[in-house]
């Protein structure tokens, strides 16, 4: 039930198919000024559209201080009540003290307060039993876990509230449970189509009764533990799945940054920000290392034809970044055409181990490659990055802890097996229509030329990436020289033909003088003589291009 506000908003009707999706991931309500922050951006956007609000649990700019992570402490020390009591005191301390900084409507505090304290004080006996067994299941741990989500949205609506708009908390861990998924695979198409239709249905009723739904970002039971079925970014899949339940025209994730970047702004400092992202291309950007959007996003959203934008909490007017199916729209692709064939934005994905085993010294090197691949996939270990041949096999791995540790010890057998750790993936992501070799040797001279050493290279498992492996303390000069090399440099040669092709197209047309104007009065006009010269547009981007790839710089060698 809503509660009684404070000079309450007067919105205007709207169709109930119009409806904004917002989701706001942890720093975004991390503090009582992030939490205003986000109300007066959702107060703004009710007066064009409804809006769904769809929150992740609080956190602070260092992840591993967030609520979240603070619950997987707790969880680690099930067996210690002292340290796990004291870390579910601090979240239950912090939540109130936000409540009490912000709402100043005694009812609706008061109605929060009780909230937090009994959400918290339930996990406490929840963990306390759990302690006495000895064993946390994968349904405990997402039990557990949920409790972020739970305190972040109803801490949130009560602000809403207290600002005059009228919301409501909806709690979504018991929207779905095993009953639901009986026969159904884990992450088909069906399992999605169930999770979305069971969360817009809520939803949809919070809408009816112009409210806003401020929805937690963690959802009800699944087969399997939400954290590894779906990984920490489920607060983006389940804003995704909403959106797609309720044919949202639009998905928003706020995050502090303005949008997707050609290069993390904060390590490159040409770094540009992008207008509009493919949906591959922001998926392969995640797999690299940069936190875009959960990847099943792309699947759910993009693919139903809802359109995803990133957009910063900071500046909310800014446009952000358009994540669509495809980033050459038909509106704007004779505009773009230049830039099809240049690279997209360049990541680093840290922490990754290097394994270089020689086959050389192998008599059968073909068992030997089948043997790996096959303990990999017995060890659920899935490589970054392979190269194969019949001299060698490189694997780029970011798995850690033991899986890892058993894989290496394995592979050691082999005398002539080098492991490298504290190592980087880099990698430059691209269209899938761009020459790849041509790219790679690009990026390996530039690399080559300032000393930066190149352990593996890989172009051709994916269409729309180049990738190589350096070592972690180059890993930062190295982005800044690729994207540099690769990205910026290409842009403004890009930007400098589009001029020079723009001035052709005015010359293109030769037009006689105008005709005389006392012969016009007297109806004895004499038609104006165009003369058409072929455009030379499209034949002089092929022939930029080419010249561009045959240069000398580009067909050094790399040895």
């Amino acid at each position: 039930m809503g509660i009684l506000l404070e000079e309450p908003l007067d919105l205007p009707e709207y169709n109930n198919s119009d409806v904004l999706v917002q989701k706001y991931g942890g720093t975004s309500v991390g503090t009582a000024k992030a939490m205003l922050n986000v109300a007066s951006i959702i107060k703004k956007s009710l007066y064009s559209t409804k809006v769904v609000a769809v929150l992740s649990a609080m956190s602070s700019h260092k992840k591993s201080e967030g609520t979240t992570s603070k619950l997987i402490q707790a969880m680690e020390n099930i067996n210690n009540s002292e340290i796990f009591t004291k870390i579910l005191d601090e979240i239950q301390e912090y939540h109130i003290s936000i409540a009490k900084e912000v709402i100043k409507k005694e009812e609706i505090l008061n109605n929060i307060v009780d909230s937090i304290n009994k959400e918290c004080n339930s996990l406490k006996r929840f963990m306390s039993a759990i302690a006495v067994v000895g064993e946390i299941s994968a349904k405990s741990k997402d039990f557990i876990i949920s409790v972020g989500e739970k305190l972040s949205a109803n801490l949130f609506a009560g602000i809403l509230q207290s600002k005059g708009i009228d919301s409501e908390y909806i709690n979504l861990e018991h929207a779905v449970s095993y009953e639901d998924f009986s026969n159904v695979p884990n992450l088909s198409d069906e399992f999605f189509q169930i999770l979305s239709e069971k969360f817009a249905a809520p939803v949809q009723a919070c809408l009816n009764q112009n409210k806003v739904p401020v929805v937690t970002g963690f959802f009800g039971l699944i087969p399997g533990s939400l954290l590894t079925t779906i990984g920490r970014g489920y607060t983006d899949l389940c804003a995704a799945l909403i959106a797609v339940g309720l044919k949202a025209r639009e998905l928003q994730i706020w995050k502090e940054v303005d949008g997707v970047f050609t290069a993390d702004p904060r390590k490159t400092p040409k770094a540009k920000l992008l207008k509009e992202l493919s949906a591959s291309e922001a998926e392969e950007l995640t797999f690299f290392g940069s936190e875009v959007i959960h990847p099943y996003v792309m699947k759910q959203a993009v693919l139903a034809g809802i359109p995803v934008k990133i957009k910063c909490v900071f500046n909310p007017e800014d446009q952000g970044t358009l994540i669509v199916l495809n980033s050459r729209s038909e509106d704007s692709k004779s505009e773009d055409t230049i830039y099809e064939n240049e690279p997209t934005a360049v990541t680093i994905k840290d922490n990754v181990t290097l394994i270089h085993i020689d086959l050389n010294t192998i008599s059968s090197s073909n068992r030997t490659i089948y043997s790996l691949l096959h303990q990999l996939e017995k060890d659920g270990i899935s490589p970054d990055l392979v190269s194969i041949s019949q001299q060698k096999v490189l694997l780029a791995l970011t798995e850690t802890g033991h899986k890892l540790e058993k894989f290496i010890k394995l592979v050691k057998n082999n005398e002539y097996t080098l492991v490298k750790r504290n190592m980087c993936i880099l990698a430059l992501i691209t269209p899938p229509n761009v020459d790849k070799l041509a790219l790679a040797t690009r990026m390996l001279n530039v690399l080559s030329e300032n000393n930066i050493n190149v352990e593996m290279i890989s172009h051709g498992a994916s269409n729309t990436n180049v990738a190589c492996v350096v070592s972690n303390e180059s890993s930062i000069k190295a982005m800044q020289l690729v994207h540099d090399e690769c990205i910026i440099e290409s842009l403004e040669r890009s930007d400098e033909l589009k001029k020079k092709l723009f001035e052709d197209e005015i010359t293109t047309n030769e037009i006689s003088p105008i005709p005389n104007t006392e012969k016009v009065l007297n109806n004895q006009t004499t038609e104006t003589k165009i003369k058409p010269v072929k455009s030379k547009r499209f034949s002089s981007i092929r022939k930029f291009f080419n010249l561009k790839r045959n240069s000398k710089r580009n067909s050094i060698e790399v040895k």
